[in-house]
């Protein structure tokens, strides 16, 4: 586990790595709900999957945005990741960024699907419910507001 994970948390861990892409074409929505608790397997999968999306986002998509939420509800913690760029085939990948994030997704006993196509953009939704499983699920994403620089959890109000 990075040492900077130990001691600062994902949360804090996240917003440096998202205030660390340099990239003036590139706004992130970030929001870590504090009520999100995971334990350090959860949190070291769930961050290596964050650098995996967004490596494909930056690599891949030609995303001007991308939405990162984690949000506690009820009985359960929802993951939410998704960018306005090009989709993918998922039947048709190569490399190891998908089997990647499948592996990671396996590890904390997730179950994974993923959800699209080259004429859309990507997104993915994954929820942790009190029994310890992770359901995964790529979604069409629903950017519905365009931030500036790095949202985060203690801004009580952003204008658009």
């Amino acid at each position: 586990m990075p040492p900077s994970l130990e001691t600062l948390g994902l949360a804090k861990v996240l917003e440096r790595f998202y205030n660390s892409i340099d990239s003036e074409n590139l706004t992130v929505d970030y929001e870590f709900n504090p009520n999100v608790k995971l334990n350090e397997k959860q949190q070291l999968a769930l961050y290596r999957i964050c650098q995996e999306l967004t490596n494909n986002t930056l690599k891949y998509a030609n995303a001007n945005q991308i939405v990162v939420k984690f949000i506690a509800s009820e009985g359960q913690i929802e993951f939410h990741y998704s960018d306005n760029g090009v989709g993918f085939d998922p039947k048709n990948t190569s490399g190891m960024g998908l089997n990647n994030i499948e592996s990671r997704a396996q590890s904390i006993n997730a179950e994974i699907n993923f959800f699209s196509n080259p004429a859309s953009s990507t997104g993915i939704k994954m929820v942790l419910k009190n029994d310890g499983k992770l359901v995964v699920t790529m979604i069409p994403p629903k950017i519905s507001r365009v931030w500036h620089g790095i949202r985060k959890p203690w801004d009580a109000d952003q204008s658009e």
